[in-house]
């Protein structure tokens, strides 16, 4: 019953489908197709979905073998703990949560999908792989706004259900005068060689060279960027274009981030900062724990970035998505470049200083690092150095904090 349901959706050319045959080659249905010369066409079932597309290109009465692979709908649940959270499935609308915090979404193909909710201030997506093995996905979404008060979403389904939890990194209290936690980890100072190191190949610019030895001692780094959540509860506002409580806040220049670890440091009684670039790249490599990595965690760019290949529509992604590098630092690598507290000199490396440099006393931008969502892989190195205006303000432009001990 399931063949008598196979269409042939034409692209070009023409194509008939003259017999169905219930034989199988493997886990293959034969079918019999006819068609003029250069046809291109696809399968399309109402329960597998479409096909790979195929085409034919005929010469004279011969006899020519083709396969085309259909794919099994499946469905994808997700669970909030909302009321009324718009849900997206490829950046196309499919409705809004129900009064338990849940809308399953019907006839996906299998493949990769990318979830969006969109709750009030509340932006938070993943992508999930639907496979015949992995039929149904439990998407949660934690707003800290509403979930002392919302429900918990029930299982709803006998299918397999696969968990991925999208809570929040880092929360703010509700309170007006409440306090970002930023979350930090120990850096273990040591020495190391800066710049344009073996792995990093022909991509290194020459403000990367020489490649030179530095001397760096102990502090404390954020684990993620600093989150526009962080940045509101300090500032009382958010800058930022692409709106998200856990998307690294951008937008922001190098004088606008001064203004916030001032405020920040009165808040909290820390002395927070921009990171020395030295410290910056120091981290990026994995501190004494470096295996010497080309970026920041990995060989693999896809593995610990969102850049210019990857990145869904050219946006900002929520910060420790992809894999941390061997200190557990996320996103050093992509999402938005990273202020540091030098200023830039090209040249700046031919005699730079080899303990706890600080950069050139002057000079006319300070120090970006680690690429962001739109640039291509070779931007998101770790040694790859960058920099604007200390007024300057730009969508893929961020910053991580640190302190001393």
């Amino acid at each position: 019953e399931d063949i008598d349901r196979l269409e042939v959706k034409v692209i070009g050319g023409n194509v008939e489908l003259t017999r169905k045959q219930t034989a199988y080659e493997g886990n293959g249905l034969v079918i019999e197709l006819t068609a003029k010369e250069q046809t291109r066409f696809y399968l399309h079932h109402e329960k597998y979905g479409d096909s790979n597309e195929v085409m034919l290109n005929l010469e004279g009465n011969k006899e020519y073998s083709l396969k085309a692979h259909l794919n099994l709908l499946m469905s994808i649940a997700v669970a909030t703990n909302v009321i009324g959270a718009d849900v997206y499935l490829d950046k196309n609308y499919k409705g809004v949560t129900d009064e338990n915090g849940l809308l399953t979404i019907e006839e996906v193909s299998s493949g990769k999908h990318l979830i969006m909710i969109k709750h009030g201030m509340i932006i938070d997506e993943r992508e999930v792989e639907v496979s015949s093995s992995r039929i149904s996905f439990r998407l949660t979404i934690t707003d800290p706004a509403t979930a002392a008060t919302s429900a918990t979403a029930p299982a709803t389904s006998a299918t397999t259900a696969t968990t991925a939890s999208a809570t929040s990194v880092s929360s703010v209290n509700a309170a007006p005068d409440a306090l970002p936690q930023i979350e930090m980890v120990f850096v273990k100072g040591g020495t190391f060689t800066m710049g344009a190191t073996p792995e990093q190949g022909k991509a290194a610019c020459g403000d990367e060279k020489p490649a030179h030895s530095v001397t760096v001692s102990d502090f404390y780094i954020g684990k993620y960027e600093v989150s526009q959540a962080q940045w509101e509860a300090v500032m009382g506002e958010n800058p930022s274009h692409y709106k998200g409580e856990n998307r690294p806040v951008e937008s922001v220049s190098w004088n606008d981030i001064q203004e916030f670890i001032e405020k920040l440091n009165a808040k909290t009684g820390k002395k927070y900062r921009l990171p020395t670039e030295a410290e910056w790249e120091y981290a990026a490599r994995g501190g004494d724990q470096s295996k010497g990595y080309k970026y920041s965690g990995s060989n693999n760019i896809d593995e610990v970035a969102w850049y210019g290949d990857n990145s869904a529509s050219r946006t900002t992604h929520i910060v420790g998505q992809k894999q941390p590098n061997e200190l557990g630092l996320y996103d050093m690598s992509g999402n938005v470049w990273e202020c540091c507290s030098d200023w830039y000199w090209s040249k700046y490396y031919k005699n730079a200083l080899s303990d706890n440099p600080t950069g050139p006393a002057t000079g006319s931008g300070r120090v970006l690092r680690g690429g962001g969502y739109s640039n291509y892989a070779s931007s998101c190195r770790v040694s790859t150095r960058f920099f604007s205006g200390p007024s300057d303000r730009f969508l893929s432009c961020g910053f991580r904090l640190v302190c001393q001990p």
